[in-house]
């Protein structure tokens, strides 16, 4: 289980912070393509680490980039560890839906 802090930002997106690191949801570069890489950088209050969070159809949500416009991706669906995670135009597959649990 991954563990995450989301705040809601001052233009009504949201920030998302790994507590294990401290850094932030980021797509690289700002980039705007298709398959552009997702990582953590400390924060820099810009739009590429600014997220609007969806409720889709399912219950599931999905995770959208003010920046880049691509929703957060799993290449594949895979579940295996340290894969990567890239931005793609939203499909709507369990790629690219996220379940949210609060912790106690």
């Amino acid at each position: 289980m991954q563990k995450w802090n989301i705040s809601l930002t001052d233009d009504g997106y949201y920030s998302i912070s790994s507590l294990g690191s401290g850094k932030y949801v980021d797509v690289f570069e700002c980039g705007t393509k298709d398959g552009t890489k997702i990582d953590q950088f400390p924060w820099f209050n810009n739009a590429c680490q600014r997220w609007r969070i969806e409720q889709t159809r399912d219950g599931a949500y999905r995770i959208v980039s003010k920046g880049g416009g691509g929703a957060i991706t799993v290449p594949g669906a895979t579940k295996t560890p340290q894969t990567a995670v890239q931005q793609f135009a939203w499909k709507g597959d369990s790629s690219q839906q996220w379940i949210f649990r609060k912790l106690p």
